[in-house]
């Protein structure tokens, strides 16, 4: 297969280039690395529905348990099927009769192989938040175990932009919350994400969030922020470059 993405600047001029198999995985890291030194804001590069495709695709990969090179060989017409899937896992995330065997079984595959959180979109990574706090095991160590996948994928964070992306897309869809009727004027989309995690997470899990929202806050207020080395981040956790 192969996916031609085009940009089109003033005066006609622009470039077009063709991503095979062997090289998705590469473009994928590569978009993400574009979306972190844009601080996660609109990529000029790749159109709307390209940008959806790769969501799409890399929630797919994780969700499916397949190779990202077999999932994108298939071809561009396997979107619907790969976003069926992916509506059909979240489904029975939220049905109370199987939900938590699923959830415990979507916590295994993120804590099993954090490298596929890592470089999904902002989009990405909430819908996988959301659908890890559908519904809480009676059991403490299952339970823990969801809780230490929502940590594994709070360490990928970044920028304080990308967390804020992040938390106003912790949607079963990966599309933007809305804010409550009662939220006041000074209140952001965001923190609807955040109120969500905070329901969900208690004890040490809690805190933990609590410190890594503080850090990335923190680093965010600096006069130049840095930036968050990835492979450190997949090394080490969160760490400055």
């Amino acid at each position: 297969m192969r996916t031609d993405t085009s940009l089109i600047q003033g005066g006609g001029g622009g470039f077009v280039f063709s991503v095979h198999g062997n090289t998705i995985a590469e473009f994928c890291l590569f978009v993400y690395h574009q979306l972190k030194n844009n601080d996660f804001s609109f990529l000029d590069f790749m159109s709307e529905d390209a940008f959806r495709y790769f969501d799409i695709l890399r929630s797919y990969v994780l969700l499916a348990g397949e190779l990202i090179e077999v999932a994108y060989e298939k071809g561009v017409e396997f979107r619907d099927v790969m976003r069926t899937s992916i509506q059909r896992a979240l489904r029975n995330l939220q049905d109370v009769r199987v939900n938590q065997q699923e959830a415990m079984r979507l916590a295994e595959r993120i804590l099993r192989n954090p490298d596929l959180v890592l470089f999904q979109a902002p989009e990405g990574k909430g819908r996988l938040l959301r659908a890890l706090c559908q519904s809480q095991w009676p059991f403490p160590l299952r339970a823990e175990l969801q809780e230490d996948a929502i940590l594994t994928i709070l360490e990928t964070i970044q920028t304080w932009n990308e967390y804020k992306e992040i938390m106003e897309h912790l949607t079963m869809d990966g599309s933007r919350l809305r804010p409550a009727p009662e939220a006041g004027i000074d209140d952001w989309t965001w923190r609807e994400g955040e109120s969500i995690l905070y329901r969900f997470l208690d004890g040490a899990q809690e805190r933990e969030f609590i410190r890594m929202r503080q850090f990335l806050k923190n680093a965010s207020n600096l006069t130049r922020q840095p930036q968050v080395h990835t492979a450190a981040v997949r090394d080490n956790g969160i760490a400055l470059a």
